[in-house]
């Protein structure tokens, strides 16, 4: 299909709008990924200064356990002057003890002070710089000692029990504040591990659900994108089954903008009735291809089309292409979007031509079957005319040859010989023949004009009524006759009874001539239709005749061998025919024959 897609620009169906859209599931596992990832985010952090208050702590713990070395070192320092200078004498010895008791004493400082926000270790602090200003004081003591009582007297205060004591109780201050904060330390480092363990957790966890977050929103992502891929082929394939529709569909269709009126589709239609590509047509309007006043009047239509809502349909034009003459009906369409702004003008021509050369027919045809019924109403007329002179003017003459001869031979029999009695017996039975096929053809005629009134008959009834009728017209030996289940039919009960009534009479007479003359009435069914028939096992026929059957006047056997003359097999062809039905015969000579018929509607009656 030869479309250009600057032109095919009508947008595509878009899926239906849904409450939760795809790009809305999208952005919610994004804003939550971005949100937990914040989250893990601020754990880290929190765990960094967890790390980085707990390396204070440590580095706290160990400042504590170095001020308490350092001051355990500076009163071993002060012992080991204060020993030195009782052994020497050295001067110098207690100036290294003056410097070694200032380091004590600014360590028992800065003890306090690290100890500060720990209620039991500033008390054991206070105990240890108790015992340190005792065992400054011992020292003391010893100093004097040694300054006024000499070597031996210092060796005794050294040497003393309380000393030793006061050196252990120092020891064991010293050990305890160093145990409580490696024990504090130990706790912290503990709380830390913990602290680590339930972050890892939670971040592993955390992690775990960006990703099942990411993965699900990616999944579903993924199967939205699919159905509308899908969605998308299957709307390409509605789309360009359409352009191939519309594209070779025999209508003049084009689509316009509704600001300039610029041809933006058309169809092939279109190409051949302008005789140009549609390259050509595509950004056209009217004023460039048709007459200025036709052009015109085009573009007017196009502006009411594009004013009210619905379907313009204008009255059927002539237009002339460049070989033809065609007469179209033109619809004209606005196409609006959902704020009844105008999208499209679409235009669609349609040849009627054919159909206006056929209603033109009709039209003649009809006019002709007015004249034909005016002519078949006259002939009516005229055979009413001639029926009713049939029926009174002929008679008359008939009844005066057929009462002349019956006068003639009861006066004048006698002296008539034979042969000319013979003469008169002849007119006689030749008038009563020809009033016979008079009334015959009478009421051939009157079936022709009569009325037809469909009511539901009952069958049955009809052959009750109408076999001692046939009975009556025999004086040979009465027929076995059988009548089986006949269902209703649809038609007129006065034409249907001439029907069995005929049928009957015929059997009768046609079986007369056999030893054990029979008859049998039924029915069957052929697919939806009710067959009705009369059977009998006379005479018979042969079936190359059959065709003369149902005519006027026509007989398969001889006048002396079967008297009659010739209507009522056509009376019955005429009343079924009326009906819609059909009626034919089947038979074999000297076996009998059947007559069959149907009637539209018997099966439902």
């Amino acid at each position: 299909m030869n479309v250009r897609s600057e032109a095919w620009f009508l947008p595509a169906a878009e899926p239906p709008q849904r409450r939760w859209a795809p790009e809305n599931t999208v952005v919610a596992a994004v804003c939550g990924a971005i949100l937990l990832i914040f989250v893990l985010a601020a754990l880290g952090m929190n765990a960094l200064e967890r790390s980085a208050a707990m390396a204070k702590r440590v580095a706290h713990t160990y400042e504590v356990i170095r001020q308490v070395d350092r001051a355990a070192t500076g009163m071993s320092a002060v012992a080991t002057s204060v020993q030195g200078y009782v052994l020497s004498g050295e001067e110098t010895l207690l100036r290294v003890r003056e410097q070694a008791l200032s380091d004590a004493e600014s360590s028992l400082r800065n003890l306090r002070e690290l100890t500060v926000d720990n209620a039991l270790q500033q008390e054991q602090v206070a105990e240890l710089a108790r015992l340190t200003a005792l065992r400054i004081s011992v020292s003391n003591s010893v100093l004097v000692a040694r300054q006024t009582g000499g070597f031996a007297e210092a060796q005794i205060l050294i040497k003393a029990a309380r000393t030793q004591k006061i050196l252990e109780r120092v020891q064991a201050q010293q050990g305890a504040i160093i145990r409580e904060e490696e024990r504090l330390l130990a706790e912290r480092q503990r709380n830390e591990l913990e602290s680590r363990h339930h972050v890892l957790v939670i971040a592993g966890a955390l992690v775990a659900l960006v990703v099942l977050i990411v993965g699900l929103g990616l999944g579903w992502l993924r199967r939205e994108l699919d159905v509308r891929r899908r969605l998308t082929r299957s709307l390409e394939t509605q789309r360009r089954f359409l352009e191939s529709v519309v594209d070779h569909l025999p209508a003049l269709i084009v689509i316009k903008d509704p600001q300039t009126l610029r041809f933006v589709v058309l169809n092939r239609a279109i190409e051949a009735w302008f005789g140009l590509p549609r390259e050509q047509l595509i950004g056209r309007t009217a004023h460039d291809l048709l007459p200025t006043a036709e052009a015109e009047a085009v573009e007017a239509t196009d502006r009411i089309a594009l004013q009210q809502v619905g379907v313009l349909d204008l009255a059927v034009n002539e237009r002339a292409s460049r070989h033809t003459a065609s007469v179209f009906r033109t619809q004209k369409l606005a196409v609006r979007d959902k704020d009844g702004r105008a999208l499209f003008l679409v235009c669609i021509s349609t040849d009627i031509s054919a159909r206006v050369a056929d209603e033109q027919r009709i039209r003649a045809l009809n006019e002709h079957l007015e004249e034909q019924k005016t002519a078949l109403e006259a002939a009516n007329r005229e055979l009413e005319s001639f029926s009713y002179s049939v029926s009174h003017d002929l008679r008359a003459p008939l009844r005066a040859i057929d009462g002349f001869s019956l006068m003639l031979l009861e006066d004048y029999g006698p002296k008539l010989d034979a042969e000319a009695q013979r003469y008169l017996a002849t007119i006689r039975a030749g008038s009563q023949r020809m009033g016979q096929l008079i009334d015959d053809l009478l009421a051939f005629s009157r079936l022709s004009r009569q009325p037809l009134k469909r009511l539901t008959v009952d069958m049955e009834h009809l052959v009750g009524v109408a076999l001692p009728e046939a009975l009556t017209e025999t004086t040979a030996a009465t027929p076995t006759i059988t009548v089986n289940t006949l269902p209703a039919a649809s038609g007129d009960p006065v034409l249907l009874q001439h029907v069995w009534s005929n049928l009957l009479a015929n059997a009768v007479k046609y079986s007369s001539r056999v030893a054990e003359p029979g008859i049998a009435v039924g029915s069957s069914r052929d697919g939806g239709e009710v067959v009705y028939y009369v059977r009998d096992n006379g005479a018979g026929f042969d079936m190359q005749y059959a065709h003369k059957l149902f005519g006027v006047f026509q007989r398969l056997h001889g006048q002396e061998e079967f008297p009659g003359t010739g209507v009522g097999l056509a009376i019955v062809h005429r009343v079924v025919t009326r009906h819609g039905g059909r009626v034919w015969a089947e038979s074999v000579p000297g076996r009998g024959a059947t007559f069959y018929f149907t009637l539209p509607g018997a099966a439902d009656a």
